[in-house]
């Protein structure tokens, strides 16, 4: 084997990042140039209910209930497999719902709990959950991104005041209801609502004259805040008042 000195090192190093890009090069060309149009691959009944994991007789069955895609060539039955796996993703999908919606009904109430902050929970369960017995549900409940803006609303409402902050914080909150939990008299609740960013200018408006300087600096760096209440804000007594408003993107600059 030849010994390099340092300068040939170079060069040799060179040339070889040359060639490596030659054969990205080359490769990119090749995948740019293979068929990207697979033909639809079709199962006989014999091999859709392989790959179901079910008996002949049961998708004899359920085809004739409609319940499977099916295209019929003469008097035989093809399945695609693209569709048959369409159709097990809806029905893990159909199931896991289902166990959500019973697990929201467990008599344990750390089950419930759990159901309620599962992001997979669908809204009409979250609405049952919502008038939970057990107010820690209720609160994940709140804030899940399922729930829908009605169940939000009655959340809104609710005595726990930690439930009321939970819908406050939650982006899906309509802007009526974080209008009203404005007035609220938990200042949480208050801050999560300057906070939030479905919140309306109108009531930011309102927010910027709080008591509470937290929820002022929130809603300094709302970005629904209007320029005429970020220039109030600006002039806040409160420094990190100032603070928030300096940063926001939509605070005028002074001429």
């Amino acid at each position: 084997m030849e010994t390099l000195t340092f300068d040939q090192l170079h060069n040799a190093v060179a040339m070889l990042t040359k060639e490596v890009r030659e054969l990205k090069c080359l490769l990119i060309e090749k995948q740019e140039q293979a068929p990207t149009d697979q033909p639809e691959q079709l199962l006989t009944i014999e091999e859709a209910a392989k790959f179901l994991r079910l008996a002949v007789p049961t998708i004899y069955s359920k085809v004739s209930r409609g319940e499977l895609p099916v295209m019929k060539q003469g008097k035989r039955l093809y399945f695609s497999r693209t569709e048959l796996m369409e159709y097990v993703k809806a029905g893990r999908k159909k199931s896991n719902a289902e166990t959500l919606a019973k697990l929201a009904k467990d008599e344990d109430s750390e089950v419930r709990r759990s159901a309620a902050r599962n992001p997979k929970t669908p809204a009409e369960v979250l609405s049952e959950l919502a008038n939970d017995r057990d107010w820690y549900v209720r609160i994940n409940a709140a804030r899940n991104p399922n729930t829908s803006a009605e169940t939000l609303s009655e959340l809104a409402k609710d005595k726990v005041s930690e439930v009321r902050r939970s819908a406050a914080s939650n982006p899906n909150t309509p802007a009526e209801t974080l209008a009203e939990l404005a007035n609220d008299e938990d200042w949480y609740v208050r801050r999560y609502a300057a906070k939030n960013p479905n919140t309306p200018a109108e009531t930011l408006a309102k927010l910027a004259k709080d008591e509470d300087c937290v929820v002022r600096s929130n809603a300094a760096r709302n970005p629904n805040t209007s320029i005429k209440t970020l220039t109030k804000l600006a002039n806040d007594e409160n420094y990190i008042v100032r603070r928030c408003a300096a940063i926001n993107p939509n605070t005028p600059k002074k001429q």
